[in-house]
């Protein structure tokens, strides 16, 4: 006997009542409108006012997609209907437990939203508006890696045992891609759905296969996982700049590449399935390539192996879950040369990193706001100094920048500048390398896109206080000289040696250079953000703060602006001022100088100055009225904007006596100023 599958008109008139007797059950003596309804997959959502208070409205069909339920995989209308009454009445369903999981989400200081009722399988919540993250990236595309990385360091805030037992407790495992990917192709209904293809159906088959097999291999993690993180769910009221709010949880335990890979995949099919113009696709794709380069690059390569044959089976079953019906093909991109494949999508091969040859990837600045990284020549470097941070600067240079083609190397003596070179060619050999590294005198250097400049003048640091300034007086007149070797340089140069402050000015009036900049507090943020989260014991990805001035014992850490997990934190500042001053003894106790550190601050200035990635680093600089303090800076293809954070009265206070002090410091050695350059 015949029976009619469910209608679109039957079911949504079903779950329309049904709605509205759930809210009369809730307000009975309110007034209830329904509203309109918002297109869902997964769920019928509709927009409700109860006593003119907006509400949005969400009923699940046997938990399983409206698509399937259409289909007949709930039976027949009658059945379909049977089973539904059953489903609302039974504890546990899908929406009760989305429920809870809201309540983690809200417990775990994420934002999400507030939840205004819940009966009879019928979840009722405040409504959210703002662009979600989609529309976000093709309006803002060089916010991508920043974007993308708050959005995962936001959910950093779920790794805690109290929220693993509570997900427990209340686990979605059904949104998840391994079990929509078994539902589609790993059951009895798994042809029919192939069929849906078309033509590709074979292709798909052999697809299916292999996939399936390759999680089969996976073992499970144990991670809280958000589940179902889809662009559409995660939404910024307050423009990109503000906190996300995320929206239908799907949490369980797993492991966090299938966030990672359900994130990108429907960012990427998003994409596809939009019209919109071809550098915005391009620029998308390179952020999501850098910020996957973010997440891997600090990993030994057996753990970042490990990762991408994790994130592979994650992110192209969800993908292959989606096949376009027979006759479907994405729309033709905007100002370009017709196909999709015109807007560069040759990187979907490799999105979860771009196979280097040494696997070794070069992470942007300290705080990447993901811009588009620069094609054309690569570059020549310069480096003034082959001591402690000359030397890892042309380590880094040499393994984690590929825009990098040439080393020129000069120091006090030629013997220590030979023995850098033939180190750092040994290194290059060994890792297949393709930077050049040379001695050079320094006015060899005029021709390079950069000089760094780190030599160290002999004297002996006795100090306890004011460290950093000890050796003004034996480095003034070195630096002096350097600047008035590279008069008129033209290039972007980057200086190490303290006081980094006073001798980036120093370099810039004897040079008569523009584009001087001092590392220093940029080490001192980073510097920050690792001791602030140990002491509040949060993971150091969500914390955001900035120390700027002096980079020494004039240091103002921004409080009024540290965020952590975006909100406003309680800062232990002495303790915090303890720990940064303690910080760079103890590696100059056990090391004899800090280095890692402060080359890692030179690749992300030159990574920004030279326009490879648009970012905002802490620099100091000298302004017109001759202030020179560390600040940050936004570069934007390679040109600086200052981007201060807001101010307190105290703060600026500090900032003003740092000035006064750098200053001062600056006039007691201007007479090596004589000879300078005048531009």
């Amino acid at each position: 006997m015949y029976r009619a599958l469910p209608s679109t008109g039957d079911v949504f008139d079903y779950l329309a009542g049904h709605i509205e007797q759930a809210a009369l059950s809730l307000w009975p003596d309110a007034g209830i409108n329904l509203g309109s309804h918002i297109p869902s997959v997964t769920a019928y959502v509709r927009r409700i006012e109860v006593d003119g208070r907006p509400l949005v409205a969400k009923v699940s069909f046997l938990g399983m997609s409206l698509a399937s339920v259409l289909r007949g995989a709930g039976g027949d209308w009658a059945q379909a209907r049977a089973c539904q009454a059953a489903y609302t009445s039974t504890p546990g369903g899908l929406l009760e437990r989305e429920t809870i999981q809201y309540g983690i989400l809200h417990t775990a200081r994420l934002r999400a939203p507030r939840i205004a009722g819940y009966t009879s399988g019928t979840l009722f919540t405040e409504p959210v508006a703002g662009p979600n993250l989609g529309d976000l990236l093709l309006n803002e595309p060089f916010r991508t890696a920043e974007l993308l990385d708050q959005v995962v360091g936001e959910l950093v805030l779920l790794e805690h045992a109290q929220a693993t037992v509570l997900v427990v407790a209340a686990a979605i495992p059904e949104r998840s891609v391994p079990a929509t990917f078994s539902r589609k192709f790993n059951s009895i209904g798994a042809p029919s759905f192939a069929a849906l293809t078309g033509p590709s159906e074979p292709v798909l088959s052999i697809v299916v296969s292999r996939l399936l097999r390759a999680r089969s291999s996976l073992k499970p993690g144990s991670n809280v996982i958000f589940g179902d993180l889809k662009p559409e769910h995660v939404i910024f009221p307050d423009g990109g700049d503000g906190r996300p709010v995320f929206l239908d949880p799907g949490m369980s335990l797993g492991h966090p590449c299938a966030d990672y890979g359900k994130l990108l995949s429907r960012l990427v099919l998003g994409l596809l399935a939009k019209p919109c113009e071809i550098m915005v696709l391009r620029t998308v794709l390179k952020g999501v390539d850098r910020f996957v380069d973010m997440l891997t690059d600090v990993m030994p390569h057996v753990e970042r192996d490990r990762w991408l044959r994790q994130q592979h089976p994650d992110h192209l079953p969800d993908c292959t879950a989606r096949p376009a019906p027979p006759g479907y093909g994405p729309r033709r991109h905007r100002a370009g040369r017709g196909s999709v494949h015109a807007a560069g999508l040759p990187h979907l091969r490799a999105p979860f990193g771009r196979g280097r040859r040494h696997g070794v990837a070069a992470r942007p600045g300290p705080r990447c706001d993901g811009g588009p990284a620069m094609t054309g020549p690569r570059k020549s470097v310069g480096i003034i100094g082959a001591g402690a941070v000359g030397h890892t600067v042309a380590t880094l240079l040499t393994a984690a920048a590929p825009w990098c083609e040439r080393l020129l190397v000069a120091s006090g003596t030629t013997a220590s500048a030979e023995a850098l070179v033939a180190d750092v060619e040994d290194m290059a050999e060994v890792i297949g390398s393709p930077v050049r590294a040379e001695t050079a005198d320094v006015t060899a250097m005029a021709g390079c896109e950069a000089v760094v400049i780190c030599p160290r003048a002999r004297f002996t640091n006795t100090r306890s206080q004011e460290v950093r300034m000890a050796g003004l007086a034996a480095s003034a007149p070195l630096i002096a000289a350097l600047g008035r070797q590279l008069a008129g340089y033209t290039g972007t140069a980057i200086m190490v040696t303290n006081p980094v402050d006073v001798l980036t000015r120093v370099f810039t009036e004897t040079s008569g250079a523009d584009r001087v900049y001092g590392v220093g507090s940029a080490t001192d943020s980073a510097r920050y953000r690792l001791v602030l989260a140990r002491l509040l014991d949060v993971p150091a990805g969500v914390v955001r703060g900035r120390v700027i001035g002096e980079h020494g014992d004039g240091a103002v850490v921004c409080v009024s602006s540290t965020r952590v997990a975006g909100l406003a934190a309680p800062v232990p500042l002495a303790a915090v001022h303890a720990e940064l001053k303690a910080r760079p003894q103890q590696i100059s106790k056990g090391l004899g100088r800090a280095r890692s550190g402060p080359a890692a601050a030179v690749l992300a200035a030159l990574t920004a100055a030279l326009g490879m990635t648009d970012t905002v680093v802490e620099l100091a600089v000298v302004n017109p009225d001759g202030s020179c303090l560390g600040i940050p800076l936004r570069f934007t293809g390679g040109v600086p904007t200052v981007a201060m954070p807001h101010l307190t009265r105290a703060e600026q206070h500090l900032l003003q006596a740092a000035d006064r002090k750098i200053r001062a410091a600056y006039e007691r050695i201007t007479h090596h100023d004589e000879g300078a350059h005048q531009p």
